[in-house]
């Protein structure tokens, strides 16, 4: 069955779920590898992202936290542009998500059932956030980076 959002089925998107990706790239000789009884062998999970424990066990598709952060921002999407939130990237868009974050939040700690996901929404914001400040982040290093180059240069 496809997902009508991903337009993936559940068993392809689970698939890439606990497949894991690396974080880090030891050498061959760091590697654990773990058999399996019916025959093969993997690597460990080891430092991987483990994609599949966010995914709570016997929680519907539908409610999944992961699905209604992914339906929010399908949300966004139509009504701005797919990936507007990647372009934020100064401290007023910094700022804003984290206020947005905290309303949602509240929102969320009194039980405020306006129809819209508060949850989503708080993790979204949170995303956006770590986004921008990152963005920032970089930002004031490439400058550092650039001043010292100045100032080195006779």
């Amino acid at each position: 069955m496809k997902n009508r959002l991903l337009s993936v089925s559940k068993e392809d998107l689970n698939e890439w779920l606990t497949a894991g990706r690396r974080l880090t790239d030891p050498g061959v000789e760091d590697m654990q590898h773990e058999p399996f009884a019916g025959g093969g062998m993997r690597e460990s999970h080891g430092d991987r992202a483990r994609f599949e424990l966010l995914l709570p066990r016997g929680v519907p598709f539908e409610e999944q936290l992961l699905t209604r952060c992914a339906v929010h921002m399908a949300k966004g999407a139509e009504k701005y542009s797919p990936r507007n939130w990647e372009s934020f990237s100064d401290d007023d868009a910094l700022q804003r998500a984290k206020s947005s974050a905290l309303r949602h939040m509240m929102q969320w700690i009194t039980g405020t059932n306006d129809g819209e996901d508060h949850a989503a929404a708080i993790v979204f914001n949170l995303m956006a956030a770590e986004h921008v400040a990152a963005k920032l982040e970089r930002a004031a290093a490439a400058d550092a980076r650039a001043a010292a180059e100045m100032t080195e240069k006779p």
